[in-house]
This record gives C-alpha cells, structure tokens and sequence, in this order.
C-alpha cells in the first residue's frame, strides 16, 4: 500500500473537522466509541457518503492529490526496508503526536493569532481575494515565534531549566530576535546573497563539483560575512542607539564612541584593534570566571588618527572595567549548577574590559549602556577607568620630594662618613692615647657631653692642627678648651653623618653579631612567625578584593581550598601575630599582668558574641569583626601577658645554671604544646570542610576567647625550653645564626607588606589564579620582595632616625624640648 493513499483520508479528516464538529448530539469521546464500530467497508462508505455530498471538498482533494503527485513520488523512492516499517510507525504516533499537549498550545497560539485578525473590509464572497487579504494582515513573523516559544519551552525544562524562570528569559530572546527579523531581515538576507554571489568561480566548470565547492569555501570568508552583515544592519549606529536629549551623556563622548562602532562595522584597522583589546567570554565560568577582561595595554597602546570624515576628536583611547551586578534569578540559576557556595561576602560580579576613546568618562561609560535597546537590559554598571598619576598630583610630589630628600641625605651621608671618618677610624684603630687633661676636664662627670678622651698622634703636642693650619695655643687652658670644643663638634657631626650612613647601617643590619645573653632560638620565631602571617595575607589579598571587581579569575574554586585540611594552617595564620606579642620590648606587676590577662579573655568571648566572625568574613560582615574584635587591643593583649610573664620567669631565675627538668615532665611539656599548635590550627577544619557543621555560638566565643592565650603559653614553653637547654634540635635549628638578621628586619617587613601585595595584585593586567602552587609561588615573591624592601626601609629611614633620636638625646635636646 502506497503512502499517498492516506494522503486524503487525512486531509478529509482535517478538513471536514467542521461538519464532526455540527453534530451537536454527540461528543468526540461517543464519535470516537461509534467511529471504532465501523468494520473498514463501512468507514469507506462513510467516507464516499460524505464526499458524494461534498463536491467542492472531492474538487479540492483531488486538485490537492494532482498537486502531490512530486512529493508522493519522491518519497515511493524510501528503501523498501525502511518504507515498510516508517509507514506504519507514522500512522501509529500521528494519534498521540496530535493530541499532546504541545500540539494543543501550539494550535491554540495560531487559532488565538488568527482571531485576532482584523478582517474589515475583506470581501467574503471571493474566497481566493479574501484569503490573499487575510494573509497579509496575519502576522506570520509572530505568529511563527509564538509557536517556536511554545516548542522551546518543554525542551529547556526538560533540559533542567527552573520552570519559573522561562517566562522572562527565552521569550525575550524571542522577542529580540522577532524585532531584528522584522526589522533587518531583508538587509540581512539581502547582505548574505551578495556575499555569496561575490564568490569568483568562473574559472571552475560547472560541471566539477569537487573543485567549485572547494572553491568556494577558500574564498568564503564567515567572518567578512558577519562584518557585512552587522554593518548592513547597524551603521549607522546612531539610529539604534540614539543620544538622548538630556542627561549625563557627554556629546563629545557620544560622538566619538558611535564614530567607534560605525568604523568598526566598517571593518577600519584601528577600531578593529579596539575592539580586539576589549574583553571577551573567558572559559571557566562555573569557578567563578565571570571576567571579560580584555588587553589593558593593548588598548592603550592603539592610536585611532586616521584621515576622513569619521575622524575622532581624540587620538588617544581609554581602558575601562564596567562591573556589573548579577541579577538574583541568574545567580539562583547559578548556584543550581555549582551548589550554594559561601563566598564570605566577596560579590560574585561580571565584569568587562572596555577599550573606548579617551573623551569618555566613568560617568559616560555607564550611560552608555542606556542607550535605545540597552536601555531594556536594565544594566547600570560601576565603571573605573586607567587614569594617569603624573607629577601634578600633589601627594605624588611630596612623597617624591620625602624620598628623595632621604636618599640623597643618605647618599651624600655615605661619602662624607666614607672619605672623611673612615680614615679617623683607622687611625683611632691603629694607635690612640689618652691626652692628659686639666683638673676640670679630668672627671667626664664633670662634662657629660664628652664621651672619650682619645686622640691621634696628630694631637699629642699643645700645638694642634686645625683646619689643615698649624696653631700655637698662648697657654693650656685655652688650647685645652678649643680642643675639646672641636671634638665635641665633631663627635657630633660623625654621630650625625653616621646615623644616615649606608656603609654604616647596612653591616649593622646584616651582621650575624648577637647580644650577650640573648635567648637566641626568638630569631627562629620571629622570622617564621613573621613568614607565616606573609602566606596568610597572600591568599586573603588575593580571594578578598578592596572593590566590587574581584581580583582572582577562579574565585569559587579559589574558595573551594578552604575545604582541604592542609589549607587551615594558612586559614589559622593570625596566630602567627600572638606569636609576636609573646617574644615582645616590658615590666609590669605580675598582679595587674594576671588581672589584664583575664580581662582580656572575658572581653574577647563578649565581642566574639556580639559580632561573630572571622578573618574572612571582613566583606561579608561590613568590617565588624575586623574593627570590633580581631584588631582590637583589648582582645589581643592576652597573648602580650604571657609574654610579660615570661619576661618575669627569666628576670627570676638564674639561666647561667642549667634548669633542671626531668626528661618525662619535658617530653610530656613539648607534646601538649605540640597538640595545642595542631589543635588549634585544624580546629576550624570541622566547619570548613565539605559536609562541615556550623559552630555554635559558644563554640565561636570560647575558641576565639582562649585560642590566642593557649598559643602564647604554648609558645612560652617553646622559648622556656629552648633557654634552658630543654629544646633539642627545636633549639638548634631555631637558633641558627643566618635567622637573626632576618629577625631584626621582622618588625618593617611586617609593616610594609600588605602595601607590596596590594601594589602587585591591583597592578596586575591579568586575574589572579587560585592554586596551591601558584599561590606557593606568590608568596615566596611576596616574601623575598618584602625583604628586599624592607631593607632599603631599614638603613634608609628606620636606623637613621633612630640613631638621630639617641643623637639628639645624648645631647640633651630632647629633654631640652621637652621642659
């Protein structure tokens, strides 16, 4: 049996639907029950009743039929294995298929169409004129994308897509595209033809088919072809994204960005290089990478001059960073894909690289996305753009000024001390001896403000050299006098020339000379603690952003590190600052040390429960934590107690003499230290890892109540131990020599490198990546570089000034300024 002979049994069924429908005594279900009774004879003879009766309805059937004829022939071409059994397939589902329900929205969506046709003035006497007039008036474009919307729509949700969130994300997409079809369609199409058309073949022979098609292809270019067709579509730019008449916009802004957008639809090599500089969708958006970034220097690097009447009022371009919010309906659809991740008040943002002309402003940029069909995106970014930090910035010069005024003191200080006291020094070295002085000046009580009496051999005699002159003194008293008033002043100019003096502050910074009786295993202490707080700060700069544009390109997977348990001895780094004020510079009764110590901990558990927190939840808590409880002196002097109270512990006891502790009581001692530094540190692990348990709010205040106090006395038995040659190969490896000029440069470093590591993150032209190594990496350059500087801080301003105060000091200026 062919297909085609169905061909009018289903058109007839169809067709007639209008005189099933007359027969007002009957539903479908009781036509379907009586239809279903007919043997085959009789469904024929029904069928040839109603076409016998039906002559207009048999005239169009068959002209249909004669119609039909190509297709019927074509489709008698299916293999025979494949006819046999589609045939009875589509005639079996063609039931089910019509009455789904898709079927149904669809159909109810055209007939809804349809009705809403205005026929008036349609001539319903002639069918074809009607019809031709109907059918112009129907809208074929809408109602074509009201059907694909209902088609779509079981797909996405069947896909995963939240039901609720259909409604108002793909039928605007629908709506968008049925806009541009009707309103470019034509250009477009019209755009394609033409390209295609240019497509030079006439050296391949029609007839080889290979080789035009090769052809073809080679020289079809899809990308000249989307150029061509944005340009056909929206140059000029301005009629699709019209100034409006007021408003922030600046018009030498607008100008330029459309002469922009019109000469990059033009295909112009230089708005094509802007475009090229601005970002792109990155891979990776499901780890937080919503950061089209784009070339900063690219962009700055382009110089738009051209000739013509396009031409910009500036030559110049301007990189900007629009950062936008993401509406709570895509951030719902987010997190159902990635899970409800805790970003500890880190926004999760878009952001886009920008690359425009250097007329426009922060304040242009975001109106700019208010223009004509933007202005339906609803998107009100926050704009920072590349500014230019020259000379006439007024605390740029005095920083300038500062630093070079100390640089060049130092500088000029290092040769003065190099050729004019370094010779003095040698020969003060070589042979000295103690001029003998009157009575008056005999006693250096009597005059405070000499502090030796050696001279060089140059001054043996009472005929004295000054000056590179050789003068005669007329008696001792007075010789005496202008001898001791010179050397007083120049003992205060080499004070003075060597405060500032690299050749003499760099070997005292560097030096490997350790004070007598010092508990050396600190230096150890102090350069790790210090190192540890440095490893801290380097993920916490770089997962924790100081503006509403993150800095990290992987912020959910960077966050994710928080989950592993080697990552809590980073997470627990503010220990490393107990650890600090637990080997720090005082005296105080032990009485008051004890009562300051538990007023300490009472006033860490009350602000613990007011504004609970910790170090990372600064952005999401607005700073509570940070301000009210972590840098707070009262919740931090616990661990400075134990400090003093160690102080007092050595100041008591004999250290000359070894301490004896039995070797059981010392080894116990090092393992509950030991499971107080690891206790401590993994602790947080049980809310932190994957499947973690909340903590509850005593939890939270007793931790952050006793942790630091039980640090710092863990700590204290460390130094106790080490000291009193308790510590072992702890001891031997903490006191290592090579420790102690990093020590001394523990406190400046401390100091300076947060500044470094804003400088280097914020000064990065690309995002930082979140991972074990490569944050190891940072770290170590973070640290290495910090030292670096830290150096140059401490011979060039630390050292100086303070050698400068004990100057002045020893000569009584201080408390002369003081009464």
């Amino acid at each position: 049996m062919k297909l085609w002979v169905f061909v009018p049994l289903i058109l007839f069924v169809f067709i007639s639907w209008g005189n099933i429908r007359s027969v007002q005594t009957q539903t479908l279900d009781q036509l379907s029950s009586i239809l279903k009774q007919f043997n085959t004879t009789q469904k024929l003879a029904l069928l040839i009743d109603i076409l016998s009766k039906q002559p207009v309805l048999f005239d169009k059937l068959e002209h249909l039929f004669l119609g039909a004829i190509p297709l019927i022939s074509e489709m008698g071409h299916i293999k025979p294995q494949i006819y046999q059994h589609m045939l009875p397939w589509i005639l079996d589902n063609l039931p089910y298929a019509l009455k789904s329900k898709l079927v149904l929205n669809v159909t109810h969506d055209i007939v809804d169409e349809i009705n809403h046709v205005n026929i008036t003035g349609l001539d319903p006497s002639n069918g074809s004129v009607f019809m031709d007039g109907f059918i112009e008036r129907l809208d074929l474009l809408h109602t074509g994308m009201r059907a694909v919307d209902k088609i779509l729509e079981p797909i996405f949700i069947s896909n995963g897509l939240n039901p609720k969130y259909f409604d108002f994300t793909i039928p605007k997409a629908i709506a968008f595209l049925e806009k541009f079809l009707k309103d470019y369609g034509v250009e477009v199409l019209g755009t394609m033809i033409k390209e295609i058309n240019s497509v030079n073949t006439s050296e391949i022979a029609n007839n080889d088919t290979r080789a035009l098609e090769i052809k073809f292809w080679k020289q079809f270019s899809l990308l000249h072809l989307g150029g061509s067709v944005l340009q056909a579509v929206l140059t000029p730019v301005e009629e699709h994204l019209p100034q409006p008449q007021t408003g922030p916009l600046r018009d030498q802004c607008y100008s330029d960005v459309m002469t922009f957008l019109n000469n990059l639809f033009q295909g112009s090599k230089w708005a094509v290089e802007m475009f090229d500089a601005a970002g792109k969708p990155p891979t990776g958006t499901l780890t937080g990478n919503l950061h089209f970034i784009g070339s900063y220097d690219q962009c700055l690097g382009i110089t738009p001059n051209f000739t013509g009447a396009g031409d910009l009022r500036t030559t110049a371009t301007k990189y900007c960073r629009a950062t936008f919010d993401i509406p709570d309906n895509l951030m719902a659809s987010i997190k159902a894909l990635i899970g409800d991740v805790n970003t500890f008040g880190v926004p999760i943002t878009l952001t886009w690289g920008l690359c425009l002309p250097a007329s426009c402003q922060e304040g242009d940029v975001s109106e700019l996305f208010k223009l004509g069909f933007l202005k339906t995106l609803n998107l009100t970014p926050s704009v920072e753009c590349s500014r230019s930090f020259g000379i006439e910035d007024k605390g740029t010069i005095i920083i300038i000024v500062i630093l070079g005024a100390i640089v060049l003191v130092c500088l000029m200080a290092t040769l003065f001390h190099v050729y004019r006291f370094s010779d003095d020094e040698e020969d003060e070295e070589l042979t000295t001896f103690t001029l003998p002085l009157p009575k008056a000046y005999e006693r250096k009580k009597d005059n405070p403000d000499i502090d030796e009496t050696n001279f060089s051999t140059e001054k043996r005699n009472s005929h004295v050299t000054r000056n590179g002159h050789l003068t005669t003194m007329d008696n001792e008293n007075d010789s005496m006098d202008s001898l001791v008033s010179d050397e007083k002043y120049k003992g205060f100019m080499e004070k003075l020339t060597k405060a500032f003096s690299l050749y003499q502050n760099i070997p005292d910074v560097m030096s490997f000379d350790q004070p007598k009786d010092s508990i050396q295993c600190v230096y150890g202490i102090r350069f790790f603690s210090l190192a540890w707080i440095v490893l801290g700060n380097s993920f916490l700069y770089a997962a924790l952003s100081l503006t509403k544009a993150p800095v990290t390109g992987n912020l959910l997977e960077g966050v994710g590190l928080l989950k592993n348990f080697a990552f809590q001895a980073v997470y627990t780094a503010p220990f490393a600052i107990d650890s600090f004020f637990v080997i720090r510079s005082s005296v105080l009764g032990g009485f008051m040390v004890c009562l300051l110590l538990i007023a300490s901990v009472v006033a860490t558990a009350i602000k613990e429960k007011k504004y609970t927190g910790d170090i990372l939840s600064m952005m999401s808590d607005g700073g509570d934590y940070w301000n009210n409880v972590f840098i707070t002196p009262w919740c931090r002097v616990g661990a400075y107690c134990i400090g003093i109270l160690l102080g007092f512990l050595f100041d008591n006891c004999d250290f000359k003499k070894k301490v004896k502790i039995h070797k059981d009581l010392s080894l116990l001692a090092w393992l509950a230290a030991l499971g107080v530094f690891i206790t401590l540190t993994y602790s947080p692990y049980t809310k932190n890892r994957e499947g973690g348990y909340t903590w509850t709010p005593i939890q939270s205040e007793v931790y952050e109540a006793m942790s630091h106090v039980v640090w710092a006395l863990a700590l204290s038995w460390v130094i106790f131990a080490c000291a009193t040659e308790h510590g072992g190969i702890v001891n031997w490896f903490l006191s290592w020599r090579g420790f102690l000029p990093l020590s001394r440069l523990s406190y400046v470093v401390y100091l300076i490198h947060p500044v470094i590591m804003v400088a280097f993150v914020y000064n990065k032209k690309v995002l930082v990546y979140m991972n074990s190594f490569e944050m190891v990496y940072m770290f170590l350059g973070h640290l290495i570089t910090s030292y670096v500087i830290g150096v140059l801080f401490a011979v060039g301003i630390e050292l100086p000034f303070v050698r400068l105060l004990q100057v002045f000091k020893s000569r009584g200026c201080i408390s002369k300024v003081g009464t």
